[in-house]
């Protein structure tokens, strides 16, 4: 079973994750893999120089990345919440509740890899599939209250020529005492571990997401390690986007899996990214799909690119 390195960021603020939307009103509960990744590469700038960010993503666009990253998942106390790989997990057909849920905690998602049928196991009320000691041990942590919540806070803008004031809303995420967002790396450089280690630091002091200006975005950063997966089977679990290569696509006949569409715009610039559809997490796909980097904005000497990396977790079974 495969060992990876696991950065646990402590919030020490709220958070505003941006979704898709007609304005700032919604924000995610996870932060995606390409934001993340968006978001290291602004902090490896900012503490090693440009030359230094020009030779780290010519690793990546070269195919000769030196890590991979999964997207940030919540964490309860010690319990780690993963993407519910798509259509494998056995035992659930008959349990609405428990379909719905697109979470389970690392030792659900463990069993499910291994091919086990899952016989016992609770919902949370936050819609993640746990083992009853974990719902047991979060209610101990949470009592009544929830590991998250989200709320549309007010915001009042001017008017730049009538000075008239209005009014919007901006979505936010707030963790619970003990809780908060992780990310998994595979490190295939593992003298760049430090380095990346200090771009998540620099982000913690920073922030990442929305609404930095107001404070928000702000964590305390913790290493550590976990193993996923299972060293059997033909297949793995997504727990990043995956934008497959050309000659991928075709492999995808026998995965399961769903499509989110990627857009925005590049940074504070004007200009708005291509869009993607990538794989989403969660998605169960043959372990031979590795993914790819896409150019999103290509304005001659400026090029801006979209990680589409597959980070994955070996899995047995059919899928």
């Amino acid at each position: 079973m495969p060992e990876f390195d696991l950065f646990l960021m402590h919030p020490l603020s709220s958070f505003h994750i941006g979704e898709r939307g007609v304005g700032m009103e919604t924000t995610s509960r996870i932060i995606h893999s390409d934001t993340l990744f968006g978001a290291i590469c602004w902090s490896w700038r900012l503490l090693h120089g440009e030359d230094e960010l020009s030779d780290l993503l010519s690793r990546f666009t070269s195919g000769r990345p030196p890590f991979l990253i999964s997207s940030a998942f919540p964490f309860i106390g010690e319990m780690y919440l993963m993407p519910r790989p798509l259509g494998a997990a056995k035992g659930i057909e008959s349990d609405k509740k428990a379909r719905r849920a697109w979470l389970v905690s690392h030792s659900v998602f463990q069993r499910i890899a291994s091919g086990e049928d899952l016989t016992d196991y609770r919902v949370m009320a936050g819609g993640a599939v746990v083992s009853p000691e974990e719902a047991l041990g979060a209610e101990d942590l949470l009592g009544a209250s929830s590991p998250w919540t989200t709320a549309e806070l007010p915001r009042v803008c001017l008017d730049r020529l009538t000075m008239r004031s209005g009014i919007y809303h901006v979505g936010e995420l707030r963790f619970a005492d003990g809780c908060g967002l992780y990310m998994i790396a595979d490190f295939a450089d593992r003298s760049i571990k430090n380095r990346l280690e200090g771009a998540l630091r620099l982000l913690g002091d920073e922030g990442i997401g929305g609404e930095r200006s107001c404070g928000k975005g702000l964590f305390s950063l913790e290493r550590r390690s976990i193993r996923v997966g299972s060293d059997g089977g033909d297949k793995a679990v997504l727990l990043s986007l995956c934008r497959p290569g050309r000659d991928e696509v075709q492999a995808l006949s026998s995965a399961s899996y769903d499509l989110v569409l990627r857009r925005g715009w590049a940074g504070a610039s004007s200009h708005r990214k291509r869009g993607l559809r990538m794989l989403s997490e969660g998605s169960v796909v043959p372990r031979s799909v590795s993914g790819s980097i896409a150019e999103v904005v290509n304005l001659g000497n400026k090029r801006v690119y979209s990680y589409g990396l597959a980070l994955k977790a070996g899995m047995r079974g059919s899928g």
